[in-house]
């Protein structure tokens, strides 16, 4: 395998994994709320599952649309891992 294609895989991984965990964290939330009868999971679920897709295909989309969706994953984990004041 070419380096280059080495580092396209790799950079590919890496985008993959923060769909996916930005995925996991709407899906825990949603979950979470639902058992304390907070919220239905119906909207978090359905943007959990584009995301999934999102992740299957990120190699073959644009890259300006990959850097957005990395930005947006990126904002949903740190949200969700930075305490909250209150």
């Amino acid at each position: 395998m070419r380096e280059h294609e080495r580092r396209r895989w790799e950079e590919i991984k890496a985008e993959r994994q923060m769909i996916d965990a930005a995925a996991f964290v709407l899906r825990r939330e949603a979950a979470q709320r639902y058992y304390a009868g907070l919220t239905e999971p119906y909207a978090a679920y359905a943007l959990a599952a584009m995301l999934d897709e999102l992740s299957r295909r990120v190699g073959d989309l644009d890259g300006g649309l990959r850097w957005q969706i990395q930005q947006s994953c990126q904002a949903v984990v740190k949200a969700r891992l930075e305490p909250s004041d209150g």
